[in-house]
């Protein structure tokens, strides 16, 4: 990194599994020949996590590594008010050490909230999303869950639910398939009605949540998520990677655009 002139400086917060929150710090750097290179300097642990304890950690990262911020010409991260803000936030700090330091928020958060910006204009695909992002988690069914928050990387839980439908569509088999619903049904309503004799919250949602699995536009709205969130999901691995530069970012978003409008 010493070698470059120039660098910019990515991080992001997390928890780990003893639920202690770290900052992982990245540098982004390019060389004469304007190759990418991105470097991940590793987590750091956190004792607070307001903007001052998360710069501080910064510069001593840059110091330790050997690294002086008045080569820093970008900054990165999500758009948290405590990182992004223009007053007290971490990019406003950085800013009064080195003005050359630019923010540009993180191209996958960009991506999410654009989607999810999407969504809640679209009452009827919000519902859709409500219904199906409460399914349940089980270990013997290879099931995955709905992430919350990252809104285009849904396709792999939308997939692990159709792939037994998949398989039975390809053998033309549709009695085959009728059957296969029927124990894919049947094995999911058996730990549904275990939640649904328990009083509360768990029961009542898993009574709804066996209503609408007996109901055809359940698996037609799955389907179509599925088509849905498997074209956002390589556009936001695509602009994740290291290599990925502005022009990916622009002409990989035209392309969804594209598709998008093709299969209207």
């Amino acid at each position: 990194i010493s070698k470059r002139k120039w660098f910019s400086l990515i991080y992001d917060e997390t928890c780990d599994e003893s639920t202690l929150e770290q900052l992982c710090v990245g540098i982004r750097s390019v060389n004469d020949n304007y190759e990418i290179f991105e470097d991940v300097l590793g987590p750091y642990e956190l004792s607070r996590q307001n903007a001052e304890t998360i710069v501080e950690v910064i510069f001593d990262i840059l110091t330790r590594c050997g690294l002086n911020i008045s080569a820093s010409r970008g900054q990165s991260y999500d758009g948290a008010s405590s990182m992004s803000g223009i007053y007290g936030g971490v990019s406003a700090l950085v800013l009064k050490q080195q003005s050359k330091a630019f923010f540009v928020q993180c191209n996958a958060d960009c991506l999410d909230l654009a989607t999810i910006d999407f969504v809640r204009r679209s009452p009827k695909r919000l519902a859709i999303l409500k219904e199906i992002s409460n399914q349940l988690s089980m270990p013997y069914s290879n099931l995955t869950s709905l992430c919350p928050t990252r809104r285009t990387m849904r396709a792999e839980p939308y997939n692990s639910l159709l792939i037994n439908y998949e398989l039975a569509i390809q053998n033309l088999n549709y009695v085959y398939l009728f059957i296969l619903l029927l124990i894919f049904l049947a094995w999911f309503q058996e730990a549904l009605y275990t939640l649904i004799e328990e009083k509360g919250g768990p029961g009542i949602r898993a009574n709804g949540l066996h209503e609408q699995m007996s109901k055809f536009y359940f698996f037609f709205r799955l389907k179509l998520g599925y088509l849905l969130f498997s074209a956002t999901e390589k556009l936001s691995r695509i602009i994740q990677s290291s290599r990925c530069c502005l022009q990916d970012v622009f002409s990989s978003a035209e392309s969804l655009i594209r598709y998008f409008e093709r299969i209207r």
